[in-house]
């Protein structure tokens, strides 16, 4: 009781969207409230209270209560009354984001604009139809979002309607008899949703809900993307991982394919090669193994080549870097996964075939080129638990210091202090004495300064 009580006092009164009490104006009822007017010092309970007692606050004990506990009303409405005993018209619109119509002849609803605190999305909307008589139809139409984003979604809280668009969209909505929706507009990359148009992470985030790309369209990853729900890719759909990009999967949460060949992706790199694949989306998985083949020359058809053995991994790891190959103008590499099963000694069919340039700086009769400038690069594996490997390398002879910060700023690891001459580099770095998070690595050489982020996961 507590909690509905609390809720309750969050959008009624005097100084929000719904009134306690009914009033008249010029004769006419003005306001249609929860009680009436005072009889005797008694304020009877009006039609509206009994509808909403029946249609609303036994869901505030679900959903909808859930939601609302953690949103604050911003004082923002829209309210509508149009041949309501006597009341021709009347209209108040104080949500800039918002517009909404009707398409019955009596209505009486209003709209108020609900927040997260310090938050400028999600948006939230709260719709009540103060009809006791009738059911409406209405439409919302979205726009002024912020452009930081391509794709948004708009979701009932409770089921029902839950679109995605991109620039400004028109929604339709039915509400029963004093009846309440609680609306979430927020980006499709974070609460989920259809990406309907191309969309780049550039900066971190975390998937909340099951994100859709669809035919022909891209979701580039250029930063850590945590997802704690699926991604689901139709055939032809497009992930694109930058340098910088990593998909980190939270519990069962997972990147699938509508067809397994189509689920391999070569993240960017410009050191080794960096394989990313999805979740077979219909084979028992103990293992995958993943092939390699060289070439001298580009091949129309590679399958026709002959394809190495390098590696197999677990069935929970989705991501393959190739230590062995470093990324230049030299032959062409290509690469394919096979899920397999051990209980059956069964293989999948081949994943598709990706193609990079590189060569087998191993061995000593690759040239390397000649290196022209400072460089740090993203240290492998990234998320990690314990150890990862940090490269870089250097055009010439210089002193290099080589540290860990945490994201407070403060020194937990000094990983590299001597002299080194020109050429390619890698350290260890060992985090098993560091709580699991964000931290930064630096390289000073001369007057060369870098940085970038890692993820301890433990």
């Amino acid at each position: 009781m507590k909690k509905l009580l609390n809720l309750l006092s969050t959008f009624w009164g005097e100084d929000q969207f719904w009134n306690y009490y009914s009033y008249n104006q010029l004769g006419y009822r003005r306001c249609y409230g929860i009680v009436d007017t005072a009889i005797n010092h008694i304020y009877p309970t009006t039609d509206l209270y009994t509808e909403i007692k029946n249609n609303i606050s036994p869901r505030l004990t679900g959903k909808l209560g859930d939601e609302l506990l953690n949103l604050n009303y911003s004082g923002n409405f829209n309210h509508r009354t149009d041949d309501i005993d006597g009341v021709s018209y009347v209209s108040t619109t104080n949500i800039s984001w918002l517009n909404d119509s009707y398409s019955v002849d009596s209505i009486d609803y209003h709209i108020g604009e609900f927040v997260i605190p310090n938050n400028d999305l999600p948006k939230y909307f709260f719709v009540v139809n103060l009809m006791t008589s009738d059911s409406i139809n209405l439409s919302y139409s979205i726009s002024g979002l912020s452009q930081s984003y391509t794709n948004y979604s708009v979701k009932n809280i409770e089921g029902g309607l839950d679109t995605s668009f991109t620039g400004n969209s028109t929604v339709y909505d039915r509400l029963g008899i004093s009846d309440g929706h609680l609306y979430r507009v927020g980006p499709v990359i974070i609460y989920g949703g259809d990406v309907v148009d191309d969309e780049t992470i550039s900066n971190s985030a975390t998937l909340e809900d099951t994100l859709f790309v669809l035919t022909d369209k891209t979701l580039s990853i250029d930063d850590d993307y945590t997802i704690t729900k699926n991604i689901m890719v139709e055939d032809d759909g497009i992930i694109e991982i930058g340098e910088d990009g990593n998909i980190i999967r939270s519990g069962s949460a997972n990147l699938y394919f509508s067809s397994w060949d189509q689920s391999l992706i070569l993240a960017d790199s410009d050191r080794n090669p960096r394989i990313v694949w999805g979740k077979h989306p219909n084979f028992s998985v103990d293992q995958y193994k993943i092939y390699r083949a060289i070439s001298m020359t580009q091949v129309p058809k590679p399958l026709t080549l002959d394809y190495d053995l390098i590696d197999t991994v677990s069935d929970d790891e989705y991501e393959f870097v190739d230590y062995d190959i470093r990324v230049g103008n030299w032959d062409y590499i290509y690469y394919y996964v096979r899920a397999y099963n051990q209980s059956t000694q069964q293989y999948s069919v081949l994943s598709n075939i990706i193609e990079t340039r590189g060569g087998l700086y191993k061995e000593s009769n690759k040239e390397e080129q000649k290196i022209t400038e400072f460089r740090i690069y993203q240290n492998t594996p990234n998320p990690f638990n314990p150890t990862t490997t940090i490269y870089w390398q250097l055009p010439k002879a210089e002193h290099v210091i080589i540290e860990v910060f945490d994201i407070l700023g403060a020194r937990v690891a000094e990983v590299v202090n001597q002299n080194f001459e020109t050429g390619y580099y890698t350290t260890n770095f060992d985090g098993s004495r560091l709580p699991s998070g964000v931290y930064i690595y630096t390289i000073r050489a001369g007057s060369f300064n870098d940085s970038k982020k890692m993820l301890l996961l433990k």
